[in-house]
């Protein structure tokens, strides 16, 4: 299949993203479009604004928008902490004061932990990444979600090649759709779903040749130590046997 045109992309995701808040159990629970810079998360009578996920637009620069999530938690203490995730890493993350321009009813915490170190996203596929990322955190336990992500993060910044591979192939996917219906939509899922499951068998499989190599390195080590104490043996014994003889040749001549 031909890759896509940008805009094919761009046009498909708006799409998706409206079908995506259908499906329940990924708990998106709405899309936020910043107002200037604010990005409101209050919740008021028409809306209440729970815990998960919230696709988010953003203004990046005088003419650019860029796609983000928020992830939205409360914690066990009753703050909330909202989880930014940006596909273009931290250091792109940090220029926008989310703890300024989130509006917010109560005080709340800013936590980048999900977001890249540094950016994954090469092609400008923002939204793309966005939805995959969403995916990929639906479909882990809690507890193991961050781990996951940061694994999955990565292995995508291995290289240039791996992450846009990935992304083009998603990208190829997606347009593939003709429509999204629910049943498409969830089909669209389970697509994501089995291409990241890939990217985490690569992952396993580059772990078992890692250890395998660290356990063969051991063990050359150990052999090589046996064998240097091999050699000092013999040379020590071989030294005393040398001494021996010298000695009994000496007594030898002193009896004669």
């Amino acid at each position: 299949m031909a890759d896509p045109t940008e805009q094919a992309i761009q046009s498909t995701v708006v799409y998706l993203e409206t079908n995506l808040l259908k499906i329940p159990e990924l708990n998106i629970r709405a899309q936020v479009k910043a107002n200037g810079k604010n990005i409101n998360m209050r919740t008021s009578k028409r809306i209440e604004n729970k815990d998960g996920f919230y696709m988010s637009t953003i203004n990046a620069g005088v003419t650019q928008c860029h796609a983000i999530f928020i992830y939205r938690e409360t914690q066990a203490n009753g703050q909330t902490t909202f989880y930014v995730y940006d596909p273009n890493g931290r250091t792109n993350a940090l220029k926008y004061d989310y703890q300024k321009y989130i509006i917010f009813d109560e005080p709340f915490e800013v936590d980048f932990s999900m977001t890249p170190v540094k950016s994954v996203n090469d092609v400008g596929r923002c939204a793309v990444w966005c939805i995959v990322v969403i995916i990929l955190l639906n479909s882990f336990d809690r507890s193991d979600r961050l781990n996951a992500l940061h694994s999955f993060n990565t292995r995508m910044r291995e290289s240039p090649d791996i992450r846009n591979d990935f992304i083009d192939d998603i990208s190829r996917l997606l347009v593939s759709f003709k429509n999204f219906t629910p049943s498409h939509t969830r089909r669209f899922i389970d697509e994501v779903k089995a291409r990241i499951a890939s990217v985490f068998m690569q992952i396993k499989h580059n772990e078992q040749l890692e250890a395998e190599k660290v356990s063969h390195s051991s063990r050359s080590s150990k052999s090589s130590k046996s064998n240097r104490s091999n050699r000092s043996n013999r040379s020590n014994k071989s030294n005393r046997s040398n001494r021996s003889n010298k000695s009994n040749r000496t007594e030898a001549t002193g009896s004669r």
